[in-house]
């Protein structure tokens, strides 16, 4: 991805596992926003990506025809194990910073 030698195919793909996680992020960073007046300070709207990378995918399936591909099998594990962190507050912070940090790096 970084050097630039990956096709428009393979960016979609990454873009629909990358939806599927931020997608189960964003539902239980609100659920913590109305459950743990705490999480105020730390679920900011500001971040959210999944608005962005919908429209990504609009973009580039549209330029290639392609129908979406599916969302794997891990990164289903995984957002199903996001949804979860709905319950605990250090736990979900933990994981928006690797993703919300991580991912821009």
């Amino acid at each position: 991805l970084l050097s630039g030698r990956l096709d428009v195919a393979a960016y979609v793909g990454l873009a629909v596992q990358q939806h599927a996680i931020y997608t189960a992020l964003e539902a239980a960073g609100a659920r913590l926003a109305r459950q743990d007046r705490r999480a105020a300070a730390v679920v900011l709207t500001e971040l959210h990506r999944v608005p962005a990378i919908e429209e990504d995918l609009r973009h580039l399936l549209g330029t290639t025809g392609s129908p979406r591909p599916p969302v794997l099998a891990a990164t289903r594990d995984y957002a199903d194990h996001l949804l979860t962190t709905a319950a605990h507050l250090t736990l979900w912070v933990a994981h928006a910073y690797t993703r919300y940090l991580g991912d821009l790096s």
